[in-house]
Formats: structure tokens, C-alpha cells, sequence
């Protein structure tokens, strides 16, 4: 059986840390800490998620953490924090999706196309649009009447 690897890690916050420093802390408490928050918080995959972050939070922080008196403690409010902040930013997102679909409700429903000529009809003779064939052909100059003519025979 070959031996695990073990990773060093070395930072602005001391000396380095082997996995050896916090992995039997991990593997004794791992399990039990996602069991409990699942049960907290109803979701096992975002429990699991918590607590696999504040081990990382941890072991980037071990030189200073593995002097406090119960360091799974600290582990443990991190996780609880990370699903409260998780928590807080669903409600904020659900109550933004909410907020955006009263919004699009209240919008009044675009006009259907059989309606255009009925618009277009309603609009002042200065500002209803001109097309060439709704455009008499006097008020062209000979230049474009020539343009819109039919062609000439030789």
C-alpha cells in the first residue's frame, strides 16, 4: 500500500502546513459536522458544501487555529456562517425573480400586428409614414418620377 501524498502549503500566515496537521481532525469530524448541518438546514449537498469550505478555510488559517482551545469549534461556525450567507443570498434572489416578474406582469402587452394599420390610421397626416406607393406621383420631382415610372418603350 503506497502512502498518501501530503500536500505543503506555505504563506503570508507562518510556516507551513502539512495535511498531516489537520487531516485527523477532518477524518474524526467531517461526517458528523455535514450530518448535523444537514439536518439544520435540510439540504445534505449544501451542508457537505459548508463544511468542505471552512476545512479549507481552516488549513489555510492552521498555524493559527490549531492553538485555539477547540479549533473544530471555529470550523464549525465558519461552516454555519457559509449557510447562513447561503441562505440570506437565496432569499435575496428569490425576492429579486419575485420582484421582476410583478414588474413584467404590470407591463402592458405589445400591440398585436393586426392592429398596426389601425394605429398607423389613428396618427396625424404629419407624422403617418409615406410609402412610394401611397405617395402621389405629382408631388415628385421629374427626377424621381422617372425613377418610379414605368420604363419607357425605345
Amino acid at each position: 500500500m503506497s502512502s498518501p501524498v501530503i500536500a505543503v502549503v506555505s504563506g503570508p500566515r507562518g510556516p507551513a502546513v502539512t495535511n498531516e496537521d489537520i487531516e485527523p481532525l477532518f477524518r474524526a469530524h467531517y461526517a458528523r459536522l455535514v450530518r448535523s448541518l444537514a439536518l439544520a438546514c435540510g439540504d445534505r449537498e449544501l451542508a457537505a458544501d459548508a463544511v468542505q469550505e471552512a476545512f479549507v478555510r481552516a488549513h489555510t488559517r492552521w498555524s493559527s487555529i490549531r492553538g485555539y482551545e477547540d479549533p473544530l469549534g471555529w470550523v464549525r461556525r465558519v461552516a454555519i456562517n457559509l449557510l447562513h450567507d447561503a441562505h440570506r443570498r437565496a432569499g435575496r434572489k428569490r425576492r429579486a425573480v419575485d420582484r421582476l416578474a410583478a414588474e413584467s406582469t404590470s407591463v402592458a402587452a405589445p400591440h398585436e400586428p393586426d392592429d398596426l394599420d389601425a394605429l398607423l390610421a389613428s396618427l396625424p397626416p404629419s407624422s403617418a409614414p409615406r410609402s412610394p406607393s401611397t405617395t402621389s406621383m405629382s408631388s415628385r420631382s421629374p427626377r424621381s418620377r422617372r425613377r418610379w415610372s414605368s420604363p419607357r418603350a425605345p
